[in-house]
């Protein structure tokens, strides 16, 4: 005989020092830990549809997770519970192994009334000995790392399948939530205990599926009241696409430190990225309110501008007793005068002023005179 490897099967807990991307593809780090063991029988979990009274038949993937809490001024020892949640955290996988033995235990009529048991915290000594688990941890568990170029024992698994899970889940949340102020400890609390229920769930676990008796559904809020519900037998969960569970490892617990920019200078000029956009927006709507009052202004006065100067034109057009040359040098000194008032120039398009000069030089000749050179100069200036 030859020895092939040394379990251990007391609780071990590893952690790592690892980093992650946000969604919107900042760097932070933080350290992941997690809690599992060989020596301790698989969890069990409760399981049953989120159905709709009077809906269709349910399916795979109606299967969700009950998660029990305490009752307010409840004790979970004395069964003082309601329903927390309903998780939908199964895979593909996993609900369709779920759904058969489910099927099947309804056609065997496999389920039987629940009775009312006391929890408690379990504690397993001497720690139990599953010569499969065992087997496989020591066998299959075994892993070649390219760096050291050594083998590793099963206890490196858990922490790449905690690495890659917080990875997967962090990239799907905004790094702003992360540190938002009024939403930071619900989304870390969510957030964590998403991290968790993945990774138990990575693990050897049970299921034990629950229906009320009257056949009503489920629901996020009843009371638990086991008189009132009936259970089947518990139910290995298969162990070909997990590879914690292929190797006989149950998972504890996981979870990770508070996170921290990789990199605080990318850090910082994101978050004045983000308070500049965000006080840009603020100030967008007034800007456009104050641009466009200053442009409905600008349009009234020259409205006015131009009402002005043509009741001044009509007015010299229907005085009479005046030639055409004495008539066309009034004008054009009129329009002179409004094009020379400050208040009237600026509202004069460059255009306008051209055709000033151009009618000058038709009615007076060549040559400039001190309005059109005041004119000229002001057109400069401006």
């Amino acid at each position: 005989e030859r020895v092939r490897a040394v379990i251990d099967r007391r609780r071990q807990i590893r952690v790592r020092q690892t980093s992650a991307r946000t969604r919107d593809g900042i760097d932070v780090s933080g350290v992941v830990f997690a809690l599992f063991t060989l020596g301790e029988p698989a969890e069990t979990f409760f399981v049953t549809y989120d159905l709709v009274e009077g809906g269709d038949a349910p399916g795979p993937q109606d299967l969700r997770l009950v998660e029990l809490r305490d009752a307010p001024g409840g004790n979970g020892m004395m069964g003082r519970q309601v329903i927390g949640r309903l998780a939908d955290c199964f895979d593909e996988e996993d609900q369709w192994a779920i759904h058969r033995f489910v099927q099947a235990v309804h056609q065997g009529n496999g389920l039987q009334p629940m009775q009312v048991e006391r929890s408690g915290r379990e504690v397993w000594r001497p720690f139990l000995y599953d010569p499969r688990r065992v087997r496989a941890a020591g066998v299959l568990g075994r892993t070649f790392n390219r760096e050291t170029q050594l083998w590793e024992d099963w206890t490196r698994a858990p922490m790449d399948i905690a690495v890659d899970t917080f990875r997967r889940l962090l990239e799907q949340i905004d790094f702003d939530r992360l540190y938002d102020i009024q939403a930071r400890d619900a989304l870390l609390r969510e957030f964590s205990d998403s991290f968790r229920r993945e990774m138990i769930l990575q693990g050897v676990l049970r299921v034990r599926y629950v229906e009320r008796r009257d056949g009503m559904p489920i629901s996020v809020g009843d009371n638990w009241r086991p008189e009132e519900l009936r259970i089947s037998e518990p139910f290995d969960l298969p162990v070909q696409h997990k590879p914690l569970r292929g190797r006989g490892i149950r998972v504890l617990h996981a979870g990770f430190t508070q996170l921290q920019p990789t990199h605080p200078d990318v850090f910082r000029l994101y978050r004045y990225d983000f308070w500049r956009s965000a006080k840009r927006l603020e100030v967008l709507p007034q800007r456009t309110d104050f641009e466009r009052g200053a442009l409905r202004a600008l349009a009234e006065a020259r409205l006015q501008a131009q009402r002005e100067m043509a009741n001044s034109l009509l007015r010299i057009l229907n005085s009479p007793g005046l030639s055409r040359l004495a008539l066309g040098a009034r004008l054009f000194e009129a329009m002179e005068m409004y094009a020379n008032r400050p208040d009237v120039r600026q509202q004069l398009p460059r255009e306008t002023v051209n055709l000033i000069r151009e009618m000058r030089r038709m009615l007076l000749g060549p040559g400039k005179s001190r309005g059109e050179e005041r004119l000229e100069d002001g057109e400069e200036a401006s």
